[in-house]
Order: structure tokens, then C-alpha cells, then sequence
């Protein structure tokens, strides 16, 4: 899923894709020979030719992707705040986790999200973190928590 939003095109689909192509070359070479009975051992390079329109159809798929898609993608991910640019990546593991829920039981993303970002600065820094347990069943926890940063 997140393929798709910055590259504008998933592996899954471009690779199906371009089976599709592969299959309709071939069956357009073997109906133009068919249809005008030319001896397929006469037909010199059918192979190269199928191959150079299988090269130029993925090479205009890709650069349609790269520059409709995925070069604004970057342009935009280079200049994001920290904190927008963290909201997108949470938003991207949602969005896959309910793309697995509604399409495959298997359901391999999910759950809370927790969400961090690395900094030179400041290192590690939690957006978005959730806890294992409940906070307010857990004093003891919280006690310990609020005696170690000094809060009361």
C-alpha cells in the first residue's frame, strides 16, 4: 500500500501487468502469423521484437509512475515536518492494516500504532506510543514512573 502512494504503482500490479503484456505479445504474434499463414521459422526475430515491445511498455509504465508519482512524493516527503511527516507514516500503516482487513483473513497488519521518529538532535522521539496495560489499574506503575521524572 504505501508502494502505491509513493510510487504510484504496487509491485503487485505492475508485475501482473506486464505478465498481461507478455501474454498478449505472444498471442498477437501467433495470430498475425496464423491469419497470414507465414511459417513461423520464417518470421525472423519474432522473439527480440516481442522483447523490445515488452522493454518499451514497462519503460513508459515506470517513467509515467516516476514522474507523475514518485518524484512529487519525494519532493514533498524532503521538505514535511517531523511531526506531519511521522502523521503520514501512521497514516500509511492504517491504511494497510484496513486494506489486509477488509481484503485477506490473514490480517498480517494491525493493531495500535505506535509512532517514533529519530532525530540527529534529539534521537529517538515517541509521537505516538501505547501501553500494554492499563495505566490506571497499574498505580504502582505510575508511582514509580512519576518518582523517576520527578512528578508528583
Amino acid at each position: 500500500m504505501s508502494d502505491t502512494f509513493v510510487r504510484g504503482l504496487s509491485l503487485e500490479l505492475f508485475t501482473s501487468l506486464m505478465g498481461t503484456v507478455t501474454q498478449a505479445l505472444h498471442s498477437l504474434a501467433d495470430d498475425i502469423i496464423n491469419q497470414t499463414g507465414i511459417p513461423s521459422e520464417n518470421v525472423e526475430n519474432i522473439s527480440a521484437i516481442i522483447e523490445n515491445a515488452q522493454d518499451y511498455i514497462r519503460d513508459n509504465v515506470l517513467n509515467v509512475a516516476l514522474e507523475d508519482h514518485a518524484k512529487p512524493m519525494r519532493r514533498v516527503l524532503g521538505v514535511l515536518p517531523i511531526d506531519e511527516m511521522a502523521e503520514l507514516a501512521e497514516t500509511l500503516i492504517n491504511l494497510q492494516s484496513l486494506k489486509e482487513k477488509v481484503t485477506r483473513p490473514s490480517e498480517t497488519v494491525g493493531g495500535p500504532v505506535d509512532v517514533a521518529v529519530i532525530t540527529k538532535c534529539e534521537g529517538l522521539i515517541w509521537i505516538k506510543r501505547k501501553h500494554y496495560f492499563n495505566l490506571d489499574i497499574n498505580a504502582r506503575y505510575t508511582q514509580r514512573l512519576s518518582a523517576t521524572h520527578g512528578r508528583h
